[in-house]
């Protein structure tokens, strides 16, 4: 083999092996897994609250306490809120244009990850579909994972 066939050939195995490895860190969990990280409930969301962080990534388990319309802007976001045991409540919004709709009903218990925002309201929970940062987030409900 020469050596520009060589070096092409390993270029190639680069590329494969880097699209292999971006895959299977940015794809989203299996709903088993993706309930079992939620088993904390709110306890991610409270510390954020407490400590009035911004834009970290969390995962909270909690029952959908209200939904909201559709906020419509540069992208559509079907938008709901979960309540906590402890009552703080939480926004939950999704990009629909990036992502898929949730079904969601009042009382379904829903697992999400997303990017917590603060606020003194209780916070919101935004880039729960793929992509984004940290490789984006999910919404699970009724065993089906949504991202």
């Amino acid at each position: 083999m020469t050596r520009w066939r060589f070096l092409a050939f390993a270029g190639l195995i680069v590329i494969v092996v880097g699209v292999v490895f971006t895959r299977a860190h940015n794809s989203p969990p299996s709903p088993e897994v993706a309930a079992r990280q939620a088993r904390g409930g709110c306890t991610q969301a409270a510390g954020a609250f407490r400590r009035q962080e911004s834009s970290v990534w969390i995962t909270i388990g909690a029952r959908v306490s209200r939904i909201l319309p559709d906020e419509y802007g540069k992208y559509q976001h079907p938008r709901f809120i979960v309540q906590c045991p402890s009552g703080q409540t939480v926004l939950i919004t999704n990009d629909v244009s990036v992502g898929s709709r949730v079904p969601v009903h009042r009382g379904d218990r829903v697992a999400a990850r997303g990017e917590y925002i603060w606020n003194d309201r209780g916070g919101l929970i935004h880039f729960t579909h793929h992509g984004g940062p940290a490789g984006g987030g999910w919404i699970l409900d009724g065993g089906k994972l949504y991202s």
